[in-house]
């Protein structure tokens, strides 16, 4: 399930707010004429899981113009539990203003993650929200922002296309 955020086990976990974000990214995407592939589009937790190894194949096999990785920041240490970020990852170098245009708020970071080093298409890994802060996990839970999110991560990805 991922991380749990402010709310506990009384709200929903990462990885129901990493597919909330992921299915209006897609309905967005398609909606400007875009083909998405996704890793998951349910929440089915008898459905095995794809692990990173499956998702890389997955992105190997389609051969996409873009990879995007949607999660939700957390962390144990409770010191940060204000913090209040969103972070774009990227590693390799064709990647870097795709996350650029994808962090329309704090900014890229590089980022040596197994999602982000792809080396065929632009990859970024991207934290929409630091769930363990309450306002944050609040707005990551609701639903006009989690479409505003989409649709910024949708026109980001719209800026990065060479024409």
């Amino acid at each position: 399930c991922g991380a749990y955020g402010a709310a506990g086990l009384y709200g929903p976990a990462e990885a129901e707010l990493n597919l909330a974000v992921s299915l209006a990214v897609r309905d967005r995407l398609e909606q400007m004429g875009a083909t998405v592939i996704m890793t998951r589009e349910t929440d089915d937790r008898e459905t095995p899981k794809i692990v990173l190894d499956e998702r890389v194949r997955m992105a190997v096999d389609a051969k996409p113009d873009f990879f995007l990785s949607i999660h939700h920041n957390s962390t144990g240490l409770t010191r940060y539990v204000s913090a209040d970020w969103t972070v774009s990852y990227y590693c390799e170098d064709d990647s870097e203003t795709y996350a650029a245009n994808l962090a329309a708020t704090k900014g890229e970071e590089w980022g040596y993650y197994y999602v982000t080093r792809l080396g065929f298409c632009p990859a970024v890994l991207f934290e929409v929200g630091f769930i363990p802060n309450p306002e944050q996990y609040e707005a990551c839970a609701d639903w006009e922002t989690i479409c505003e999110t989409a649709s910024g991560l949708a026109e980001g990805l719209l800026r990065s296309v060479p024409w």
